[in-house]
């Protein structure tokens, strides 16, 4: 499993100057090692922020797609129990793809919400939705179980 540093496709550079950031040259000094780290195994997978520009980068499209990663869902935060200090549930959205159906069908349980509200952006400790929650990750290894299997 590959989670790739978001930063450099952050929807929130838009705010920025425009100009390359530090984080811009380690993302592409980084991801060309990404696609050796991805064959290494008979199933693999990728997950990024869904709202991440990362997504639409050539390289990135053509990682995956050698990789094989014909595979992909959403996963909403608020659906894996991330909620903000005060219990608001969090609706930042994760995309995962991957070479294996099995494990996408695994985790497309969290790709829909019925949350009545989220959290607002300035409740949210952003750096904490970096981390999985104890529920997904246990999801993630069930899925790569089932991978294996498959």
């Amino acid at each position: 499993h590959v989670s790739s540093p978001c930063s450099s496709g952050s929807p929130l550079k838009r705010f920025g100057d425009g100009e390359p950031k530090e984080s811009d040259w380690e993302w592409y000094d980084l991801f060309p090692k990404v696609e050796r780290y991805l064959k290494l195994g008979d199933a693999n997978s990728f997950e990024l922020p869904w709202n991440n520009d990362i997504w639409n980068f050539a390289l990135c499209q053509k990682t995956l797609k050698n990789a094989g990663h014909n595979y992909n869902t959403k996963v909403r935060l608020c659906k894996t129990g991330f909620v903000t200090k005060s219990g608001k549930p969090v609706g930042k959205c994760l995309g995962f793809s991957s070479n294996s159906k099995v494990f996408i069908e695994t985790l497309k349980r969290f790709s829909t919400c019925d949350c009545s509200e989220h959290a607002s952006f300035e409740e949210v400790v952003w750096s904490e939705t970096a981390f999985y929650t104890e529920f997904l990750a246990k999801a993630m290894i069930q899925g790569a179980k089932r991978a294996l299997r498959a």
